[in-house]
């Protein structure tokens, strides 16, 4: 079972590289005019199925992160457990127009280790994609104004016992705003939100999520990143009774559908990196802030975002 794992991540890994060198030829073709490369443009780094740029942009962006369950995940019998998610993911936007630009947001592979009690399971991820416009675009001044709405279907097959990690039910609509503007030719400020609806409301739970992205390039090219998310449930499912798991969710990449979930506050802090005029590199690190953790007892993840 662990070399099958083993593989598996290796070859999640060969994907996400393959996906990013794939991106860099066809890029030639594409009309210049859409491209804004000499733009201020600093995507955001945490909450990656969320937190969604305003601008409107062609791009990959591979990213990765590991994510530490909290220990108190499960207590049976005095026995705590906790546990690790290892999560692949290769995102992927086309500019169709200046205002108007089609996303993939959701997609890979997810590897849950838990410690003890619960069974263990790695394997697809729901599959999410989408539109967004900008309202507001002035990149002069780089000011933008972008609503946008996603579709995840229920394509993901992660389980542990009979807990349902991803995959069942009829998915989720993801309704987003996102605002961006540079107060300062060295800051930058972003903000995006957005409602998070299950269609099959039994069986998976509607949140709200806000997230506020600050930049500063501290020297040419580098930029310091802090970010804050909110996720806070309104209402919740009737899959997984909370006595099973407490209030325990799925933050942004799991979907639990407990009877009883709540909000939890996270803070990211990190730095981009710009590799030539195309693309950008970054590293992250994300604990809650709140008494409520949800899986998240901290998160370190990276990404590497190639652009027109």
């Amino acid at each position: 079972m662990s070399h099958t794992r083993n593989v598996r991540r290796l070859l999640a890994t060969a994907f996400t590289v393959t996906g990013l060198l794939s991106s860099t030829g066809p890029a030639q073709a594409l009309d210049l005019k859409l491209v804004r490369s000499d733009a201020r443009y600093v995507p955001p780094l945490t909450f990656p199925y969320f937190n969604e740029s305003a601008q409107i942009r062609s791009e990959i962006r591979p990213l990765y992160f590991y994510n530490h369950i909290p220990d108190d995940f499960v207590s049976v019998g005095g026995f705590d457990t906790g546990g690790d998610l290892h999560v692949f993911t290769v995102q992927g936007r086309a500019a169709i127009t200046e205002r108007w630009a089609v996303l993939v947001t959701k997609n890979g592979y997810a590897d849950v280790d838990f410690d003890d009690l619960l069974p263990s399971d790695d394997g697809a991820l729901n599959f999410a994609f989408g539109a967004k416009y900008a309202a507001l675009s002035m990149p002069e001044s780089d000011t933008y104004l972008t609503g946008g709405l996603k579709y995840e279907a229920p394509s993901g097959d992660i389980e542990s016992g009979t807990i349902e990690l991803q995959g069942g039910g009829d998915g989720f609509f993801d309704l987003f705003v996102s605002f961006e503007s540079a107060l300062w030719h060295r800051l930058g400020v972003q903000t995006s939100s957005g409602f998070h609806m299950a269609v099959d409301r039994d069986h998976d739970a509607t949140s709200f999520h806000a997230s506020i992205h600050v930049d500063y390039e501290v020297v040419k090219g580098l930029f310091a990143v802090v970010e804050t998310n909110v996720l806070t449930t309104l209402e919740e499912a009737d899959r997984t009774d909370s006595s099973l798991l407490g209030s325990f969710e799925g933050y942004d990449v799991l979907s639990f559908g407990s009877t009883r979930a709540g909000t939890v506050a996270t803070f990211g802090m990190g730095a981009r990196y710009r590799l030539g005029r195309y693309a950008l590199f970054g590293l992250v690190y994300e604990l809650p802030v709140t008494a409520r953790q949800d899986i998240i007892e901290f998160r370190i993840g990276c990404d590497l975002v190639v652009h027109l």
